[in-house]
């Protein structure tokens, strides 16, 4: 018997899947404006380039996080240092 490899193609996933006109003209509307500035990883600072979807709950001065702060080890992540300071002491 011959080993024979096979290619399987992925599924094509469209995220816009049952959103209907007026929605995705929303979507699109929020998307368009990145709302993170810079992310903060252990000592280490990344410019964003592009929209982040988060919880609405982390938006509140308009819409905009000037830094988002994160956890190096487990990847969670705070809108204010003292909060990310605060988790680590709890955790670590």
């Amino acid at each position: 018997a011959l080993n024979v490899v096979t290619t399987i193609a992925a599924p094509v996933l469209d995220e816009h899947e049952g959103m209907d006109a007026a929605a995705l003209r929303e979507h699109e509307e929020v998307t368009k404006v990145k709302n993170v500035a810079v992310l903060e990883l252990g000592r280490h600072q990344m410019d964003t380039w592009y929209f982040s979807p988060l919880p609405k709950e982390l938006l509140r001065d308009g819409g905009v996080i000037d830094v988002l702060y994160v956890d190096e080890f487990t990847l969670e992540f705070f809108t204010r240092k003292e909060e990310l300071r605060r988790y680590q002491r709890r955790t670590f």
